[in-house]
Protein backbone atom coordinates (compact mmCIF):
# COMPACT_ATOMS: atom_id res chain seq x y z
CA UNK A 1 0.00 0.00 0.00
CA UNK A 2 1.36 3.41 -1.06
CA UNK A 3 0.80 6.79 0.25
CA UNK A 4 -1.87 7.30 -1.89
CA UNK A 5 -3.83 4.26 -1.14
CA UNK A 6 -2.95 4.72 2.29
CA UNK A 7 -4.59 7.97 2.54
CA UNK A 8 -7.67 6.42 0.49
CA UNK A 9 -8.45 3.92 2.26
CA UNK A 10 -8.51 5.87 5.27
CA UNK A 11 -10.87 8.47 3.86
CA UNK A 12 -13.11 5.41 2.81
CA UNK A 13 -13.44 3.68 5.97
CA UNK A 14 -11.36 1.01 5.04
CA UNK A 15 -8.07 0.15 7.71
CA UNK A 16 -4.84 0.89 5.98
CA UNK A 17 -1.80 -0.67 6.84
CA UNK A 18 -0.21 2.02 8.92
CA UNK A 19 -1.79 5.05 10.18
CA UNK A 20 -1.39 8.07 7.05
CA UNK A 21 1.45 10.64 8.08
CA UNK A 22 1.24 14.55 6.79
CA UNK A 23 2.08 17.51 7.78
CA UNK A 24 0.75 21.10 7.08
CA UNK A 25 4.14 22.24 7.13
CA UNK A 26 8.09 21.59 7.01
CA UNK A 27 9.78 25.26 7.90
CA UNK A 28 13.06 25.74 5.78
CA UNK A 29 15.34 25.46 8.42
CA UNK A 30 13.71 21.85 8.83
CA UNK A 31 13.73 21.30 5.29
CA UNK A 32 17.80 22.72 4.53
CA UNK A 33 18.63 20.02 7.63
CA UNK A 34 17.00 16.81 5.51
CA UNK A 35 18.14 17.81 1.82
CA UNK A 36 21.42 19.36 3.09
CA UNK A 37 21.51 23.24 1.34
CA UNK A 38 19.66 26.12 1.67
CA UNK A 39 16.44 26.49 0.38
CA UNK A 40 13.52 29.02 -0.40
CA UNK A 41 11.02 26.45 -0.05
CA UNK A 42 9.15 28.07 3.30
CA UNK A 43 11.63 30.67 3.75
CA UNK A 44 8.89 33.20 3.81
CA UNK A 45 11.24 36.20 4.69
CA UNK A 46 14.16 35.33 2.18
CA UNK A 47 11.47 34.70 -0.23
CA UNK A 48 10.55 37.89 -0.32
CA UNK A 49 13.17 39.82 -0.24
CA UNK A 50 14.16 37.53 -3.62
CA UNK A 51 10.84 38.58 -4.69
CA UNK A 52 12.13 42.36 -3.80
CA UNK A 53 15.28 42.04 -5.78
CA UNK A 54 13.76 40.22 -8.69
CA UNK A 55 14.99 37.01 -8.39
CA UNK A 56 11.63 34.90 -9.49
CA UNK A 57 12.63 32.11 -11.30
CA UNK A 58 15.36 31.16 -8.67
CA UNK A 59 12.48 31.01 -5.82
CA UNK A 60 10.71 29.36 -8.45
CA UNK A 61 13.28 26.21 -9.24
CA UNK A 62 13.79 26.27 -5.34
CA UNK A 63 10.35 25.79 -4.84
CA UNK A 64 9.65 23.28 -7.11
CA UNK A 65 13.13 21.07 -6.63
CA UNK A 66 13.25 21.16 -2.98
CA UNK A 67 9.52 20.15 -2.43
CA UNK A 68 10.03 17.23 -4.39
CA UNK A 69 13.18 16.04 -3.36
CA UNK A 70 11.97 16.58 0.53
CA UNK A 71 9.14 14.21 -0.24
CA UNK A 72 11.97 11.28 -1.74
CA UNK A 73 13.62 11.89 1.58
CA UNK A 74 10.73 11.88 4.00
CA UNK A 75 8.63 9.05 4.27
CA UNK A 76 5.25 11.30 4.17
CA UNK A 77 1.87 10.46 3.06
CA UNK A 78 0.59 13.69 2.53
CA UNK A 79 1.97 16.49 -0.32
CA UNK A 80 0.93 19.97 1.06
CA UNK A 81 1.25 23.61 -0.37
CA UNK A 82 1.14 26.32 2.65
CA UNK A 83 2.69 29.72 2.16
CA UNK A 84 6.12 29.84 0.65
CA UNK A 85 5.68 26.98 -1.53
CA UNK A 86 4.40 27.80 -4.53
CA UNK A 87 2.54 30.77 -5.18
CA UNK A 88 5.46 33.36 -7.09
CA UNK A 89 4.08 36.91 -7.21
CA UNK A 90 3.92 38.70 -10.47
CA UNK A 91 7.46 41.19 -11.20
CA UNK A 92 6.93 44.72 -10.60
CA UNK A 93 8.77 47.51 -11.62
CA UNK A 94 8.58 49.43 -8.17
CA UNK A 95 12.54 49.59 -7.08
CA UNK A 96 13.11 47.01 -4.04
CA UNK A 97 11.76 48.69 -0.87
CA UNK A 98 14.55 50.77 1.55
CA UNK A 99 15.69 48.81 4.78
CA UNK A 100 15.74 51.28 7.45
CA UNK A 101 17.34 48.74 10.05
CA UNK A 102 17.98 45.15 10.48
CA UNK A 103 14.40 44.24 10.75
CA UNK A 104 12.46 47.16 9.15
CA UNK A 105 12.00 48.37 5.35
CA UNK A 106 9.59 50.94 3.56
CA UNK A 107 8.73 51.03 0.26
CA UNK A 108 8.36 53.70 -2.02
CA UNK A 109 4.66 54.36 -0.98
CA UNK A 110 5.59 54.55 2.60
CA UNK A 111 4.41 50.95 3.63
CA UNK A 112 6.51 49.51 6.36
CA UNK A 113 7.50 45.86 6.32
CA UNK A 114 8.97 44.25 9.66
CA UNK A 115 10.55 41.07 10.17
CA UNK A 116 9.90 38.39 12.86
CA UNK A 117 12.08 36.04 14.25
CA UNK A 118 9.36 34.20 16.04
CA UNK A 119 7.70 33.23 12.29
CA UNK A 120 10.54 33.68 9.99
CA UNK A 121 7.79 36.17 8.13
CA UNK A 122 8.40 39.96 6.78
CA UNK A 123 4.85 41.59 8.01
CA UNK A 124 3.32 44.67 6.18
CA UNK A 125 2.50 46.83 9.27
CA UNK A 126 1.66 49.94 8.07
CA UNK A 127 -0.14 50.57 4.32
CA UNK A 128 -0.95 54.20 4.19
CA UNK A 129 -2.51 53.70 1.06
CA UNK A 130 -5.07 51.39 2.33
CA UNK A 131 -5.32 53.88 5.48
CA UNK A 132 -6.47 56.12 3.10
CA UNK A 133 -8.80 54.62 1.25
CA UNK A 134 -12.60 55.18 1.40
CA UNK A 135 -14.92 51.97 1.20
CA UNK A 136 -18.50 51.52 0.71
CA UNK A 137 -20.88 48.86 -0.03
CA UNK A 138 -21.41 49.38 -3.74
CA UNK A 139 -17.15 48.36 -3.93
CA UNK A 140 -18.27 44.80 -3.22
CA UNK A 141 -21.05 44.44 -5.63
CA UNK A 142 -20.54 42.00 -8.50
CA UNK A 143 -18.43 39.11 -8.99
CA UNK A 144 -14.88 39.66 -7.52
CA UNK A 145 -12.12 39.84 -10.16
CA UNK A 146 -9.78 36.24 -10.41
CA UNK A 147 -6.14 36.54 -8.83
CA UNK A 148 -3.12 37.88 -10.96
CA UNK A 149 -0.75 34.60 -11.07
CA UNK A 150 2.23 34.45 -12.15
CA UNK A 151 2.76 31.62 -14.61
CA UNK A 152 5.56 29.89 -12.93
CA UNK A 153 3.28 29.76 -9.70
CA UNK A 154 1.21 27.33 -12.20
CA UNK A 155 4.44 25.57 -13.43
CA UNK A 156 5.80 24.92 -9.65
CA UNK A 157 2.29 23.38 -9.37
CA UNK A 158 2.34 21.03 -11.95
CA UNK A 159 5.48 20.23 -11.27
CA UNK A 160 5.55 18.88 -7.96
CA UNK A 161 1.74 17.29 -8.54
CA UNK A 162 3.07 15.59 -11.70
CA UNK A 163 6.32 13.96 -9.66
CA UNK A 164 4.51 12.80 -6.66
CA UNK A 165 0.68 12.45 -8.14
CA UNK A 166 0.60 8.78 -8.37
CA UNK A 167 2.35 7.55 -4.92
CA UNK A 168 1.15 10.72 -2.51
CA UNK A 169 -2.27 11.69 -1.78
CA UNK A 170 -2.28 15.70 -3.08
CA UNK A 171 -3.89 18.18 -1.02
CA UNK A 172 -3.52 21.42 -3.49
CA UNK A 173 -3.25 24.75 -2.62
CA UNK A 174 -6.84 26.35 -0.86
CA UNK A 175 -8.07 29.68 -0.68
CA UNK A 176 -6.85 30.38 2.70
CA UNK A 177 -8.86 30.62 6.09
CA UNK A 178 -10.87 34.22 7.21
CA UNK A 179 -11.42 34.83 10.24
CA UNK A 180 -12.74 38.64 10.10
CA UNK A 181 -12.69 40.86 6.37
CA UNK A 182 -11.29 43.80 7.45
CA UNK A 183 -11.22 46.17 4.27
CA UNK A 184 -8.41 48.80 4.69
CA UNK A 185 -7.10 46.86 7.93
CA UNK A 186 -7.69 45.85 12.01
CA UNK A 187 -7.50 49.50 12.87
CA UNK A 188 -9.66 51.43 10.44
CA UNK A 189 -12.26 48.70 9.56
CA UNK A 190 -12.59 47.44 13.75
CA UNK A 191 -15.46 50.33 14.38
CA UNK A 192 -17.30 49.07 10.72
CA UNK A 193 -17.87 45.79 12.19
CA UNK A 194 -20.39 47.98 14.81
CA UNK A 195 -21.07 50.91 13.10
CA UNK A 196 -21.38 49.95 9.72
CA UNK A 197 -22.14 45.96 9.57
CA UNK A 198 -23.53 47.14 5.83
CA UNK A 199 -20.37 46.91 4.13
CA UNK A 200 -18.69 43.98 6.14
CA UNK A 201 -21.47 41.85 5.03
CA UNK A 202 -20.82 43.51 1.33
CA UNK A 203 -17.42 42.98 1.71
CA UNK A 204 -17.60 39.07 3.07
CA UNK A 205 -20.55 38.60 0.38
CA UNK A 206 -17.56 38.57 -2.26
CA UNK A 207 -15.36 36.45 -0.98
CA UNK A 208 -14.50 33.35 -3.41
CA UNK A 209 -16.63 30.16 -2.11
CA UNK A 210 -19.61 32.50 -0.59
CA UNK A 211 -23.19 31.41 -2.42
CA UNK A 212 -22.90 35.02 -3.44
CA UNK A 213 -20.58 34.50 -5.77
CA UNK A 214 -21.05 31.08 -7.26
CA UNK A 215 -19.48 29.35 -4.32
CA UNK A 216 -20.24 26.05 -2.46
CA UNK A 217 -23.33 27.39 -1.10
CA UNK A 218 -24.99 26.59 2.42
CA UNK A 219 -22.59 24.44 5.06
CA UNK A 220 -23.56 20.48 4.30
CA UNK A 221 -25.90 18.82 7.17
CA UNK A 222 -23.77 18.93 10.83
CA UNK A 223 -22.64 14.77 10.05
CA UNK A 224 -21.54 15.49 6.56
CA UNK A 225 -19.59 18.49 8.25
CA UNK A 226 -18.13 16.20 11.28
CA UNK A 227 -16.63 14.13 8.63
CA UNK A 228 -15.26 16.57 6.80
CA UNK A 229 -12.98 17.49 9.75
CA UNK A 230 -12.35 14.37 10.85
CA UNK A 231 -11.87 11.61 8.39
CA UNK A 232 -10.25 9.59 10.65
CA UNK A 233 -13.59 9.32 12.68
CA UNK A 234 -15.43 6.55 10.56
CA UNK A 235 -17.10 5.19 13.26
CA UNK A 236 -18.61 8.57 14.86
CA UNK A 237 -19.99 9.62 11.75
CA UNK A 238 -21.29 6.60 9.96
CA UNK A 239 -22.37 4.31 12.73
CA UNK A 240 -22.73 3.86 16.38
CA UNK A 241 -19.49 3.23 18.18
CA UNK A 242 -19.78 -0.50 19.79
CA UNK A 243 -16.51 -0.27 21.56
CA UNK A 244 -17.78 1.18 24.57
CA UNK A 245 -21.00 0.08 24.93
CA UNK A 246 -20.98 -2.19 27.65
CA UNK A 247 -19.48 0.69 29.82
CA UNK A 248 -22.15 3.07 28.88
CA UNK A 249 -24.41 0.33 29.69
CA UNK A 250 -23.15 -0.18 33.48
CA UNK A 251 -23.06 3.41 33.88
CA UNK A 252 -26.76 3.16 32.93
CA UNK A 253 -27.25 0.40 35.32
CA UNK A 254 -25.53 2.51 38.22
CA UNK A 255 -27.52 5.63 37.51
CA UNK A 256 -30.83 3.15 37.57
CA UNK A 257 -29.81 1.66 41.05
CA UNK A 258 -28.98 4.68 42.71
CA UNK A 259 -32.48 5.73 41.40
CA UNK A 260 -33.96 2.61 42.75
CA UNK A 261 -32.09 2.88 46.23
CA UNK A 262 -30.14 0.05 45.39
CA UNK A 263 -26.03 -0.54 45.62
CA UNK A 264 -25.03 0.72 42.26
CA UNK A 265 -22.36 -1.90 40.64
CA UNK A 266 -18.74 -0.52 40.95
CA UNK A 267 -15.86 -1.88 38.76
CA UNK A 268 -14.18 -2.92 41.67
CA UNK A 269 -16.88 -5.88 42.18
CA UNK A 270 -16.33 -7.52 39.24
CA UNK A 271 -14.60 -10.48 39.20
CA UNK A 272 -10.77 -9.45 38.25
CA UNK A 273 -10.95 -10.76 34.51
CA UNK A 274 -13.58 -8.64 33.39
CA UNK A 275 -12.21 -5.53 35.11
CA UNK A 276 -11.50 -2.49 32.74
CA UNK A 277 -8.54 -0.22 32.18
CA UNK A 278 -9.46 3.05 32.77
CA UNK A 279 -9.82 5.18 29.25
CA UNK A 280 -6.70 7.40 28.63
Amino acid sequence: MNSKERVQATLEGRIPDRVPWGEFAVDFDTVERIIGHETYFRAKAKSRIAFWEGRHDEVAESYRHDHIELHRRLDLDIVTFPLATWEIPPESDDPPPRKVDESTWVDRYGRVFKYSAQSEDITCVRDPVEEARTFSPDDFRGTPAAPERDVRSWAVLEAVIGALKNEKFICGPSGGIVGLVLPGGLVKAAPFLVGWPELIEAATARLPGHPAVGGHGPRPPEKESRRAFCPLGRRSTREPDRRHAGRREAGRAAGHGLRQGRRPVHPGDEPQHRRRQPLR
